[in-house]
């Protein structure tokens, strides 16, 4: 796959990146609300349920680009440890940042909740560490899901591991996660010897989501050693994800299938789109999408604290927290250009 062809691929994964966070809000404040229950309501839940999924195999295929295009400088090892290393720094680094920047609504949540210290402290750890979010800081655990399934990856090219073999061992672990969702939810049961394992795995991690990254991460590497990308193919993807998503169990095997079927197709669609935008324009939107993506829950959370009093959905809400969010996102890369 040409490098130049793929520099021009980067402004629709900007694009569709943009898209995505977007989705991302709509997922947790719900515009569409009032039309639960229908056909159209089904289409629009299962279609920005491919938000995140979409995330991580960008991801992946971002990080497969950068390790092929230094495979001539150094050893093919050294150069992609290098890269993958880097890349779980930035993520951690965003990762502290922004729960330090929740960490006063934690508090707060705390606070009223009538938490003791001890039981509050130790909450928190688990967030950090196993779970990826606290009280409103949901969407961090795709940036933790990242890190730990980058460590994996990162393992796996010292090793000379193939991609797929990271794929494989991937799909195990992403199987297990959703097994563990699936005890969570009483979908299954467990023999008993098994019961007291799973309970303190509960315990722990909530549910089996932050090993969602260890199964798309490597699916978007080997993505990337794809030759070719169709439309048709791409849409047919995404419509079977969606019937596949639309009529199984919202949790479980099935559903997880058509995830994987329609963020492929999704993913596939945006990089057989070619769209021409200036440099300047690409980052600007990139850096927004990012900001939109960490940021939206925060306003939110604002605007019920101060004015409504009571967390609300639906398509109000869902407006004045993306207004919001994009005005405080452009302020930031304001402030960011002014310093840097």
């Amino acid at each position: 796959m040409g490098h130049n062809l793929l520099d021009k691929q980067y402004e629709s994964f900007d694009v569709l990146k943009f898209v995505l966070s977007i989705s991302v809000v709509a997922i947790h404040i719900d515009p569409l609300l009032n039309f639960s229950g229908t056909f159209i309501y089904d289409i629009y839940r299962s279609l920005i349920s491919l938000s995140v999924p979409v995330f991580f195999i960008m991801t992946g295929f971002l990080i497969s680009n950068k390790m092929s295009s230094l495979n001539f400088a150094n050893t093919y090892e050294n150069s992609s440890n290098t890269i993958i290393i880097s890349h779980i720094r930035k993520l951690f680094k965003l990762y502290i940042i922004w729960n330090l920047i929740y960490l006063p609504l934690d508090i707060y949540y705390y606070f009223e909740l009538h938490k003791s210290v001890i039981y509050a402290i130790a909450d928190y750890l688990r967030g950090l560490i196993f779970v990826g979010e606290h009280h409103k800081s949901w969407m961090l655990w795709y940036l933790l899901s990242s890190i730990y399934a980058l460590i994996l990856v990162n393992g796996g090219v010292k090793r000379k591991w193939k991609k797929q073999t990271l794929l494989f061992i991937g799909t195990i672990i992403g199987a297990f996660g959703i097994l563990i969702t699936l005890f969570v939810n009483e979908y299954i049961s467990l023999p008993s010897y098994l019961i007291l394992i799973f309970n303190v795995i509960q315990k722990c991690l909530v549910s089996g989501r932050i090993f969602t990254g260890f199964f798309y991460i490597p699916l978007g590497m080997c993505l990337y050693d794809r030759k070719t990308f169709r439309r048709f193919v791409s849409l047919s993807l995404i419509v079977l994800g969606l019937l596949f998503e639309i009529w199984s169990p919202k949790i479980g095997f099935i559903y997880e299938i058509g995830r994987v079927v329609g963020a492929v197709g999704l993913f596939e669609g945006a990089y057989s789109v070619h769209i021409h935008m200036k440099k300047f324009s690409n980052l600007k939107l990139r850096h927004m999408s990012t900001y939109i993506y960490l940021i939206h829950l925060l306003v939110w959370e604002v605007l019920y604290l101060f004015f409504c009093k009571s967390l609300i959905k639906g398509f109000i809400p869902f407006l004045i927290t993306i207004t919001f969010s994009i005005i405080i996102s452009y302020v930031i890369m304001i402030v960011q250009n002014k310093f840097n």
